[in-house]
């Protein structure tokens, strides 16, 4: 059906107040950022919806609408987008978060995975997922295992779960690793894996391992013994088969799933204190004092 619509350049005044910007102001004050080419302020599009004399009442009306009714993307949604769109991404940094985001998510599609079905993702069904998507991705991220970024050469050095091959080798590599590494707390400390988040309570010690703060914290640990141990052995973690990369840090981690075996309101509290970006980072702490009073 016809709508009468015609096309045609719009010209703006250069005249002082010829034009208000209701609601979006960021992102054009973004084109004049020091770090914005000027060929992206020349060639790329800006999409505008424009009204014509409109009362200032009316425009109050309509940043009070567009502030109070609209829906905010989810994080968790933006991460399993960007894991399929910037996994060949020539930005290093795009590309590192897109393959992180891409091993968690296939950690949670893996029936063999400790976490199957146990992180919170959008196409998951209601009530289905406890485990926050963003908090493993970031902790992932933020450690080395996958790899780390040359900013001036804009490259991606692999770490110990990047794969030989293309991406998909990467992802592989890195699921089968996490998954039997994480097994080793899943099965030696069954009991308390499997309370999950439950609350902890003075007379009913809670869970920890098995939650958003409890997983992000292993895969800190894990970054932290590949790193100790291949600089203490000189040992290369990349080259090794992902049965042996978890076999040299297994010893260590024996007494992290001696203390979780059975742990007291008070130890478990020990780590749920530690909350916000610093949590996982806080919570390896903890278990690195542990495997130093184990030793």
């Amino acid at each position: 059906p016809s709508h009468d619509l015609t096309f045609g350049k719009l010209t703006l005044p250069n005249t002082f107040k010829s034009a208000w910007i209701i609601d979006g102001q960021h992102r054009l004050f973004s084109y004049f950022h020091k770090d914005v080419e000027i060929k992206y302020r020349t060639r790329a599009q800006l999409p505008v919806v424009a009204f014509e004399n409109l009362s200032h009442e009316h425009e109050a009306n309509l940043f009070i609408d567009i502030n109070s009714k609209q829906v905010k993307v989810a994080r968790s949604l933006l991460l399993e987008l960007k894991a399929d769109l910037d996994i060949e991404s020539s930005d290093a940094k795009q590309k590192l978060y897109a393959l992180v985001s891409k091993i968690v998510l296939e950690l949670n599609r893996d029936r063999s995975s400790p976490i199957f079905n146990r992180i919170k993702t959008e196409q998951a069904a209601e009530r289905q997922g406890f485990i926050a998507l963003p908090q493993l991705v970031e902790a992932l991220r933020r450690s080395s295992l996958v790899g780390t970024i040359d900013s001036k050469a804009n490259i991606l050095v692999p770490g110990a779960l990047y794969g030989n091959q293309d991406t998909a080798s990467t992802v592989d590599r890195a699921v089968e690793i996490l998954s039997n590494y994480l097994r080793l707390f899943s099965d030696g400390a069954k009991e308390h894996w499997d309370l999950r988040d439950k609350r902890n309570l003075p007379n009913d010690a809670g869970g920890h391992l098995c939650t958003s703060l409890g997983v992000a914290t292993l895969i800190m640990l894990l970054d932290d013994l590949v790193k100790y141990v291949g600089s203490t052995f000189n040992i290369r973690f990349r080259d090794l088969a992902p049965n042996d990369v978890v076999s040299h840090v297994e010893g260590w981690c024996r007494h992290i799933v001696d203390f979780f075996r059975d742990p007291s309101y008070e130890e478990i509290l020990r780590f749920r204190i530690h909350r916000g970006s610093q949590g996982p980072h806080n919570g390896m702490r903890e278990m690195q004092a542990i495997i130093r009073d184990a030793e």
